[in-house]
């Protein structure tokens, strides 16, 4: 199967999520009895006029630049922009998850496998996803949100960070 394309970029894009998912399943931040409110991790983008409830994780991705890697042949390193954007109910919570997720993305956590930046893409269209390539993660930084007006955003800190990818066509995934 060629993995090229929306294809290629839907998996990229929801291994990513599964990835940044079962880490923060591991570290326990989606169990119950927990001292906040639950955190709901959104595969989309919220738009900053939408309420959002506090302590909503959301993963929206941004502009895809290439990079031609060699000299007369379409090998090339795509980098797409994504973000983790967390609107947290108080500002230690907001600051410990997204330290979390800064450390999840450049692979600082071994206790919970998340040993380099990078993650594995997975073929999600079939029953058993295989593995099929991997992807570098580069440029986490943290930001957080100053002087938004409403109440959700008080507490919002986003994660933003570059997914590499490495293809030249569908001969090659």
């Amino acid at each position: 199967m060629a993995y090229v394309g929306g294809l290629r970029a839907r998996l990229v894009k929801e291994s990513l999520f599964q990835m940044v998912n079962n880490a923060l399943e591991d570290l326990g931040w989606f169990d119950a009895g927990r001292q906040h409110s639950p955190i709901q991790f959104l595969d989309k983008e919220v738009a900053n006029d939408d309420e959002v409830p506090l302590n909503t994780l959301s993963l929206a991705d941004g502009d895809i630049v290439a990079s031609a890697l060699e000299m007369g042949s379409t090998l090339s390193e795509h980098s797409w922009a994504f973000y983790l954007d967390f609107f947290g109910e108080s500002d230690v919570l907001s600051l410990d998850v997204s330290r979390d997720l800064k450390d999840i993305l450049e692979g600082r956590m071994p206790s919970i496998g998340r040993v380099a930046p990078r993650f594995t893409v997975y073929d999600y269209t079939m029953a058993t996803p295989p593995e099929i390539f991997v992807c570098d993660i580069s440029g986490v930084s943290l930001d957080r949100a100053q002087n938004f007006p409403k109440p959700w955003q008080k507490y919002w800190r986003s994660v933003s960070f570059v997914v590499n990818d490495e293809y030249a066509d569908e001969d090659d995934s």
